[in-house]
């Protein structure tokens, strides 16, 4: 130990008085510490977000695995060359080292020296933090990251590139000895395994280069667009508890050849010290030979790089031992990806078999017990009692459920019957014997254990391809290049740290109603087929739940039950009538924030109970009563639709991914959006970080809206577009929420931006057309069509008993079918073609013969499009109301003839008129016949 405390000492003081240590030092801090810099002195003062701890630290790892990689191989390279390892031993030569000895106690004297200082750039971005008011944080998280993104980096790198350099002579040399090195074996190892399916990737996810180019095209863009800074997100990291057994998982299997390597070159580098020279027979060489030069140039490289002579038993056994760890790395990466590469042919096989039939129709659930305990380990022991009813007209011999592949049986009985199991994959056949008998009930008992998980498999993505469509594409790769490599698949815990999410197949075994049978490998522009459909058919039972946790975590069901409702803590449980399928558990590490009675006067009050990570606690209490008044007000959405006003609501954050930006980052296409399962509400973190609040409203007509979504399959596109803005809209609006009229008011040139057809706005999404112009054109659809039948429309096409997509047009006839008009024109002048009116009074004239008035005028369209549009004439006893129908460009008349005077000329005073209104085509709206 003294020994080697020596080592470390002579190798701080070396390396101290070097300048190319100091400036490297200095360049790593200035690098690794320049995102927090940014952070806290430009984008904090000005973004629109409220950063925690957790985003100086998601930046502090931005740059610092390339850098630290970087900086071990300046430290491990110094002093490392042929010349410089002599001039290093001689003084340690008396002390009885040997080879293998002094290297490694070199090695850890380097470790000894960098691992302090790839913790100086944490140290600098907590400052940052402390500086920014975030005076408490979370210290595991910090140090846990560390361990993953840095510490395996350095130790791996420092130990491959001193064996390197000391096996090659030179850094020169040791760069060209493992990049050519790697590239052979990797090569050739893909090679070998072709036949099997499985590859071996290249690893530059580890050293981050791919966040360095983010980060400086986030802060270029910052630095170009002052305007738009306050609408990104690109350096929010999520504040969710950090899962170090996930981000090991993650690591591992790309580090473990490249740690092999490593630490193998560096025990075979003990032999190429050069404390003895191996007296080598040169290869003689003609004096006219062509190749002279390069076979002198082999024969000094021969001489100067050779082997050791007469090592030791320890170093002989290092020499071995270096080898044993490079193949058993390589081996266990082989296995790893063997695991993964037979769990995918298992699924594969399993979708494409045979056995594909479902549960009878006539068995349906009549009650579902669920009782269990979830471990801080990710383990689950669940017990579940249920009870069948055939209410069919034939005897049913097989059961059919779904459940988690990672589950495993320790009990299956069923009263009254003899049971046999088969499982393949998430499928479960239980078949009876003497079957289920008409109108007979049976008790199932069922007992699981094991770690509910979520398989991914990391094959090639391609838009909308099933898993069985891209495992048949690597069935027939030709090359490695089209492969995958497995020992990326991961398996992500449902109970972490980070969040809890157990579907039902992780809690029960599911009765499955719908086929399993693969669809037609279709070609549309939506699907690709060869796909399992979801469950379809989805009888309710009477559910009752109680499930043992943590008392850390807080959990709550899609029936809106909460284990922080009354006070307890590491308990769940409840009942209610629900779709076994569409049943599941949601939370993890937060806090309550508030549980309120909700409903209007005369109704009784129902709860809302919100649940956030502790560093949301501010967003959650706005959040929470905003949805307060909203779900007061969520009954009236829809006709027979009932509201949310009993609702549990769950911060979600992202999955777990060792860049703690990732999952953090808004999508302009496809943004993150809050999530409704039954009478749970999840809402992505990346909303409660936003500077604006959220607002209720918005919130609960979207995922009411999901459900009318759900009644049907629609038309895909920018169909599909229409119908996702289109539902929200309209429940805004029954909600009273929604200041809109039929009219969109604006600035002069807003009209030649909005003049775009709104299936062409909605194929490019254009979110001013579809979050302006949409809204009003349905206000005029209802105007005309009048509300009852215009919902009652809407309602029969969404449940349409039909095989075929819904369309827009299909939709808009079932409102004209209803209501006995014709909204053809509309469609066509506003959703396919760029027709925008823009109305206006014209020669409006007041004269009186005898005892009554005549008021005439007309009104013109300086737009386009046709528009039937209301006037009213005022008088001092009564009002006129008419309709006037105005193509484009044109004028239309109107006359009134009234008893009373009359003393004011309206257009469209209702707002139900579609067109275009500017500040000065306003004032041309309105007459006053008494001036």
């Amino acid at each position: 130990m003294r020994l080697t405390l020596a080592v470390a000492r002579h190798e701080w003081r070396r390396q101290w008085r070097t300048g190319r240590f100091r400036f490297g030092l200095v360049a790593f801090l200035l690098f690794c510490s320049s995102p927090p810099a940014v952070i806290f002195l430009l984008v904090r003062h000005v973004h629109d977000r409220d950063f925690g701890a957790a985003t100086y630290l998601g930046q502090a790892l931005v740059m610092q695995p390339f850098f630290c990689v970087l900086l071990a191989m300046l430290v491990a390279g110094n002093f490392s060359q042929a010349s410089a390892v002599a001039e290093l031993w001689s003084p340690l030569s008396s002390a009885g080292l040997g080879n293998s000895g002094f290297l490694f106690r070199r090695w850890l004297g380097i470790l000894s020296l960098l691992l302090p200082l790839t913790l100086l750039p944490l140290g600098i971005a907590a400052g940052f933090a402390l500086a920014a008011g975030h005076e408490t944080f979370d210290l595991h998280t910090w140090l846990a990251a560390w361990s993953v993104r840095v510490l395996p980096l350095v130790v791996v790198a420092s130990a491959a590139w001193l064996g390197a350099v000391t096996v090659a002579g030179s850094e020169l040399g040791a760069l060209f000895l493992g990049y050519s090195g790697l590239f052979v074996l990797r090569s050739g190892l893909n090679q070998l395994l072709l036949p099997y399916r499985m590859t071996l990737a290249e690893v530059p996810e580890l050293l981050g280069v791919g966040e360095i180019q983010r980060w400086l095209s986030w802060t270029f863009w910052y630095w170009r667009s002052p305007r738009e800074r306050g609408n990104h997100s690109g350096f929010s990291a999520t504040e969710a508890p950090y899962d170090l057994l996930a981000a090991w998982e993650w690591t591992l299997p790309r580090l473990l050849l490249l740690a092999g390597l490593g630490l193998g070159l560096l025990a075979v580098a003990s032999a190429f010290l050069g404390r003895t020279r191996r007296d080598l027979r040169p290869l003689e060489v003609r004096e006219r030979h062509p190749l002279r030069t390069y076979l002198e140039m082999w024969n000094r490289l021969r001489q100067r790089r050779a082997p050791d002579t007469a090592l030791g038993l320890l170093d002989r056994l290092a020499v071995l031992g270096g080898g044993l760890v490079a193949l058993g790395a390589l081996v266990g990466l082989v296995l790893w990806q063997s695991h993964f590469r037979l769990l995918a042919a298992e699924r594969f096989e399993t979708l494409t078999g045979e056995r594909v039939e479902p549960m009878p129709p006539g068995v349906r659930p009549a009650h579902w017990s669920i009782t269990g305990e979830l471990r801080k380990s990710g383990s689950v022991r669940l017990e579940t009692l249920g009870r069948l009813h055939n209410g069919g007209e034939e005897a049913v011999k097989v059961l059919a459920f779904t459940l988690a592949p990672e589950l495993a049986m320790d009990e299956l009985s069923v009263s009254g019957h003899r049971a046999q199991a088969t499982r393949a994959w998430d499928r479960l056949w239980v078949d009876l014997e003497p079957p289920l008998a008409p109108g007979a009930e049976l008790e199932l008992r069922l007992r699981l254990a094991g770690v509910p998980e979520a398989l991914r498999f990391g094959l090639r993505r391609r838009p909308n391809w099933s898993f069985v469509r891209r495992y048949q594409h690597l069935l027939v790769a030709r090359f490695p290049r089209e492969l995958v490599d497995f020992s990326r698949a991961r398996a992500p815990r449902a109970l972490s740290p980070r969040r809890i999410e157990l579907q039902a197949s992780h809690l029960t075994a599911v009765p499955r109603f719908t086929t399993w049978q693969l669809t037609a490998p279709t070609q549309s522009l939506s699907r690709y087929g060869q796909e399992v459909l979801p469950e379809a058919v989805r009888p309710e039972a009477d559910l009752s739940l109680e499930l043992e946790f943590p008392s850390e975590w807080l959990l709550a069901d899609t029936c809106a039950h909460t284990s922080w409702g009354r006070g307890a803590s590491g308990r769940l449980e409840g009942s209610c009538h629900t779709a076994l399928s569409s049943f599941g558990v949601r939370g993890g590490a937060l806090v309550a924030v508030a549980e309120s009675e909700t409903g209007e006067p005369g109704q009784e009050g129902e709860r809302i109970a919100v649940a956030a990570l502790p560093a949301h606690q501010g967003e959650a209490v706005a959040l929470r009563a905003s949805l307060q008044k909203a779900g007061a007000l969520s009954h009236r959405a829809w006709p027979g639709r009932r509201g949310l006003g009993r609702l549990a609501v769950v911060e979600w954050p992202p999955p777990f991914d060792v860049d703690l930006r990732q999952g953090m980052r808004d999508n302009q296409y496809y943004p993150q959006e809050e999530r409704l399962e039954g009478q749970l509400l999840l809402v992505p973190e990346p909303m409660m970080t936003r500077g604006e609040p959220l607002r209720g409203e918005d919130l609960i007509s979207k995922v009411l809206a999901r459900d009318l979504l759900e009644r049907r399959r629609l038309a895909g596109g920018a169909e599909e577009l229409v119908f996702r803005h289109l539902f929200p809209a309209l429940m805004l609006r029954r909600m009273g929420l929604a200041s809109q009229g039929a009219s969109v008011e604006g600035v002069p040139w807003l009209p030649q931006l909005i003049r775009v057809p709104l299936l062409e706005a909605a194929s490019e999404y254009h979110p001013l057309h579809l979050g302006m112009r949409l809204p009003a054109v349905l206000v005029e659809i209802e105007s005309r069509a009048g509300s009852e039948a215009f919902y009652g429309g809407i309602d029969s096409f969404l449940s349409a008993e039909t095989d075929e997509v819904g369309t827009l047009r299909e939709m808009l006839a079932a409102i004209e079918a209803r209501a006995g008009i014709s909204l053809e024109r509309m469609y066509q002048d506003y959703f396919v073609n760029a027709e925008l009116p823009s109305l206006e009074l014209e020669e409006v004239t007041s004269v009186r013969d005898g005892n009554r008035w005549r008021v005439e005028g007309q009104v013109r369209n300086t737009g386009t499009g046709e528009v039937i549009c209301p006037v009213l004439v005022k008088t001092d006893a009564h009002e006129h109301p008419l309709r006037v129908t105005v193509d484009s460009g044109a004028a239309t008349p109107f006359s009134v003839t009234t008893p009373s005077r009359p003393h004011t000329v309206l257009l469209d005073p209702g707002d139900t008129c579609h067109r275009m209104v500017t500040s000065g085509s306003a004032t041309r709206e309105r007459v006053d016949l008494l001036r």
